[in-house]
């Protein structure tokens, strides 16, 4: 019974294999027809023979049209041979097909031809033929890089549902263009006509396609950014003004605002900064700092302290001192006394809230410095007291004074002052008082107060001790010299002697700027 069973299968399964063999092998003769004519076409060796051959298939009323004008390309047909197809052929519908657009899109693109893609273009929208994505890219790039922006547009509005075949198009050449800027010709060409058309239809895209959109033009901005191409980047930015993004590049923006500023274009930084400020995007604070100084650099010191003022926020706001400083100088340059100064500023004081009255108040003893003039110094100092405002960096600004003027008087009367300071913060002055005494040559002082500061446990800069060496051998007496070296050696600092071999002056300020 299992054998009988058995041979029953095998005879089934070899019959089923017969059947399916027989269907194989025997085919409709239109079939082998048309087989047989593609042949004969593909044998035929110059383009008038192919076309010869071509004719004779459709003026033959009794032979299918089992062949189309797509098969008269070739991958070595030349741009003449196809525009030659499309002179006999291409008003016939019936004719056109996907494959002769792909095949003629294609040597359309390898030759660069923007005729014969713009032909294409055309008899594909007047027959309503769907393009594939192949077709559509060879178009796309003949039209990107001939600059022609008409054909672009009206492929992008006759098949505006393609995003994947544009978005591809960006990242072809953003893949190298981005960060070597390279090709910012036709970066800008795609920016101007091509996204402006993508961004307008972007609430109908799928939310990752809508994050790929956003990623290309960040992109974009970089790659402007990074050549300081100031013409793509104000091209871009009215798009991100109109607040479609939910989240920032940050990376793109620093640049962005960089290249702004190194191309003296302030009022596009400042309207890029304003709308990130608006919108609570943090942006790196020496950006603000880059356009300030920029300001300062054109004499606009007003304008410089409105922009510092609106923007210089958080925890920097205790140590501005250094940031100020342009600011100071720009108003020293452009008022011819501190009175005058303080006659401009007097209006940024009026209900001022704290802060802004620090600043003020900072700005005005800043700009004091320039001029040396100590009672307006001091006025501020006691006014800032008053308001329980002193930080550190008031008092550096008069020990900087003290400094400039020689006065040993001016550092032990802000010594005294300082009592109610951190100690971290007091060191730093008592440094600045040692530094002050080695200026105007009280080197005896000036060492015993180093000692005194070793024995209360205190770490001294090394900055001040390599003042003190190089004060001490270029302007001091050999024993003066001899005696800070023992010294250094004996708390641990001896190796600092040997820094002394370079060249360059050892300075030493209470302020950097």
């Amino acid at each position: 019974m299992f054998m009988r069973i058995c041979n029953r299968n095998v005879f089934s399964n070899a019959l089923f294999a017969s059947k399916v063999l027989c269907r194989n092998v025997h085919m409709h003769p239109r079939t082998l027809e048309s087989r047989a004519t593609l042949t004969t076409l593909e044998n035929l060796k110059t383009h008038a023979e192919r076309m010869k051959f071509f004719s004779s298939i459709i003026n033959d009323k009794n032979a299918s049209r089992n062949i189309d004008i797509g098969d008269l390309i070739t991958s070595k047909s030349s741009e003449d041979e196809v525009h030659d197809v499309l002179n006999q052929y291409g008003n016939d519908n019936s004719l056109l097909t996907s494959n002769f657009l792909k095949k003629a899109s294609s040597i359309a693109e390898k030759t660069q031809s923007g005729e014969l893609a713009s032909r294409l273009r055309e008899i594909a929208a007047n027959s309503m033929m769907v393009l594939s994505p192949e077709v559509l890219t060879n178009l796309l790039w003949v039209f990107v890089r001939e600059k022609n922006s008409y054909d672009l547009m009206a492929i992008v509005s006759f098949f505006p549902n393609e995003l994947s075949v544009y978005l591809h198009a960006f990242r072809r050449l953003l893949l190298t263009s981005a960060r070597t800027g390279t090709n910012l010709d036709t970066c800008y060409f795609l920016a101007e006509y091509l996204l402006p058309n993508l961004m307008e239809r972007r609430s109908t895209y799928s939310i990752a396609q809508q994050r790929e959109l956003q990623k290309i033009y960040f992109e974009l901005l970089l790659c402007f950014a990074y050549s300081y191409h100031t013409k793509g980047i104000k091209l871009l930015l009215p798009i991100l003004y109109q607040g479609k993004f939910q989240s920032i590049n940050m990376t793109s923006m620093d640049m962005v605002i960089m290249a702004l500023c190194a191309n003296q274009e302030l009022e596009a930084a400042i309207q890029l900064t304003l709308y990130l400020a608006k919108r609570n995007f943090p942006v790196n604070y020496m950006l603000y700092q880059e356009i300030t100084d920029r300001l300062c650099f054109e004499n606009k010191p007003l304008l410089a302290l409105k922009f510092f003022q609106n923007f210089y926020k958080g925890t920097h706001t205790k140590s501005t001192a250094e940031f100020l400083m342009p600011i100071a100088e720009s108003f020293y340059k452009n008022f011819k006394s501190s009175t005058e100064i303080e006659k401009s500023l007097s209006a940024f004081l009026e209900n001022a809230p704290k802060p802004t009255h620090a600043i003020i108040s900072r700005l005005i003893m800043l700009c004091s410095l320039f001029s040396q003039d100590l009672s307006l110094i001091l006025r501020y100092f006691a006014n800032l007291r008053s308001m329980k405002l002193l930080t550190l960096v008031d008092y550096k600004i008069v020990f900087q004074l003290a400094f400039d003027l020689r006065s040993i008087e001016l550092g032990d009367a802000i010594n005294k002052e300082s009592k109610h300071l951190s100690r971290s913060d007091q060191l730093k002055l008592r440094e600045n008082y040692i530094a002050l005494q080695i200026l105007v040559r009280k080197y005896a002082d000036a060492i015993g107060n180093i000692e005194l500061l070793h024995r209360e446990g205190r770490t001294i800069s090394k900055q001040l001790l390599l003042f003190a060496l190089y004060s001490m051998k270029t302007y001091g007496t050999e024993e003066d010299f001899k005696l800070l070296q023992s010294i250094l050696k004996r708390l641990g600092y001896g190796f600092l002697s040997s820094s002394l071999d370079s060249p360059r002056p050892v300075t030493y300020r209470c302020l950097y700027y």
